[in-house]
């Protein structure tokens, strides 16, 4: 058997045993409903920049209401976690991310645009903690790579939603019906499905609630810095990606929306390969790899003449 053949072996029984395991499907479900909801609302956004007549300095500054949620939250996730539990924390922050992504498209005017943006990011930090957590204790509960293929199944969940919110833009569907009908969908699958699915996962309160505050180490910090690169990256592609291929690059709007979807699709196919090509070729090696990457991709992207 060649190295190619083994590796595809490898890939289909991690990805066998994962959509297989109905807790580990449980907690893959929660990360594609996150997003879903987040890849629905991202191809919205050319819409409210024009139906609330913002230039793009005025976009860039309400968009920044997403980030200063999630820097709000952050810091009381883990405690939210230690004093609720993990199960129940993580689907009440998946209910409340629902209903926070629909709100921005209902807003009239800019400053209550940034607040709902606001509440949207407290929601995912939350939930980002929390369904992290939960692959992680199913991870060191049961000796099982599973946290690539969950963020892969994030990545499905946010081609999906662009890709649908592509097709009902072309159908003029209105962004409000469609964004009010997907959250109530998503809690009535939290709801009925995933809240029992999720209640088995491992308990894990005492490596939470016992952490204290450690000012970081060079490493650590070189992580964070790692982190905050990455993050830059993603939010050109997720707030900016069809904004740039509409008003730039004079795309129409159905297909400006599938700017999130192409890259969610790339994403998606490394994410599920991650916990395969992680251990195969360590941690260092695909973090260098992935580096190169996607600064070739964003170069590509800049010098793209035509969507």
């Amino acid at each position: 058997m060649s190295v190619l053949q083994r590796s595809l072996h490898t890939l289909g029984g991690n990805l066998r045993r994962f959509f297989t395991h109905r807790l580990a499907l449980a907690i893959g479900i929660t990360f594609a409903a996150d997003s879903l909801m987040f890849g629905s609302w991202v191809a919205y956004i050319p819409f409210v920049k024009t139906k609330l007549g913002l230039n793009d300095a005025e976009l860039g500054l309400a968009l920044f209401g997403m980030p200063l949620g999630l820097l709000a939250m952050n810091p009381f996730s883990a405690g939210a976690i230690a004093r609720f539990g993990l199960a129940r924390t993580t689907v009440g922050a998946t209910v409340a991310m629902a209903i926070a992504f629909a709100l921005p498209v209902w807003m009239p005017e800019r400053w209550s645009f940034m607040a709902a943006l606001f509440c949207v990011g407290a929601a995912v930090a939350l939930m980002n903690v929390a369904m992290n957590t939960c692959a992680t204790a199913v991870e060191r509960a049961e000796g099982i790579y599973i946290m690539s293929s969950c963020h892969g199944m994030w990545s499905m969940g946010g081609m999906l939603g662009s890709g649908s919110a592509a097709a009902l833009i072309a159908l003029d569907v209105l962004p409000r019906l469609h964004l009010s009908i997907l959250s109530l969908l998503v809690i009535a699958l939290t709801l009925i499905w995933l809240r029992p699915a999720l209640a088995q996962v491992p308990r894990e309160e005492h490596a939470i609630g016992g952490a204290r505050f450690s000012w970081p180490n060079r490493m650590l910090l070189f992580m964070i810095f790692i982190g905050l690169v990455v993050s830059l990256g993603e939010g050109v592609a997720f707030d900016w990606s069809a904004v740039y291929l509409r008003d730039t690059l004079g795309a129409p709007e159905q297909i400006a929306a599938l700017g999130f979807t192409c890259f969610s699709l790339t994403m998606m196919a490394m994410r599920f390969t991650g916990d395969v090509l992680i251990p195969r070729f360590g941690e260092r090696n695909m973090l260098y790899f992935s580096a190169l990457l996607t600064s070739f991709a964003l170069l590509v992207a800049i010098m793209a003449p035509a969507p």
